[in-house]
């Protein structure tokens, strides 16, 4: 399994849609103060190094301002059409205006594919620590050293809680809430 960080990530998950295959997307966000490079930073669905799911490389030399955020979808067209406007980046389908990140095949062999029954989505610092971790419905909370259950229904996603960092908050009913769908926006309570 991924070795969690220790202290608090500069980026982390922000909101994760997981329903239906065409509308996935995962939204970061860089939490600090300053500028961030995202290169050796790597997102994806692998619970564990080595299995058959996906990890990807978010684009390398890329600048993350305080505070922005970076939006991968699934389908980057599909994306397009439903928010118009283009995602940051993509793992699927080719869209010029969304570039497609580049699978990090020494950590895992498949493809970023959420299955509504339950998953897993991870976001792995260049130092191949586990940054940020986010498990619902049926997936791998234990490996992952998270807790509790979370789902949600249709036009709906799992949206960060302000205050509530990994690794120190577990119960991932803490660290997320059930909102409506809004990838270009920070949610407050």
């Amino acid at each position: 399994p991924w070795t969690a960080i220790t202290g608090i990530s500069p980026l982390v998950i922000e909101e994760v849609n997981y329903r239906g295959s065409d509308e996935e997307y995962i939204v970061l966000q860089n939490r600090s103060s300053e500028a961030l490079d995202l290169t050796g930073w790597l997102v994806g669905d692998a619970e564990q190094i080595g299995d058959s799911e996906g990890l990807y490389r978010l684009p390398a030399g890329q600048l993350l301002a305080a505070g922005d955020l970076f939006v991968l979808a699934r389908n980057g067209a599909a994306f397009r059409q439903q928010w118009g406007e283009a995602a940051d980046g993509e793992t699927d389908n080719e869209d010029d205006l969304a570039p497609t990140l580049e699978k990090a095949k020494e950590y895992a062999h498949g493809s970023l594919s959420l299955s509504d029954s339950g998953d897993e989505v991870v976001l792995v610092n260049p130092q191949g620590l586990l940054a940020d971790a986010l498990a619902f419905n049926n997936g791998e909370y234990v490996l992952l050293g998270l807790s509790g259950s979370i789902q949600t229904a249709n036009e709906l996603s799992l949206q960060r809680v302000p205050g509530a960092e990994f690794p120190a908050v577990p119960d991932v009913r803490h660290r997320f809430m059930i909102a409506p769908l809004d990838p270009f926006a920070v949610r407050s309570l």
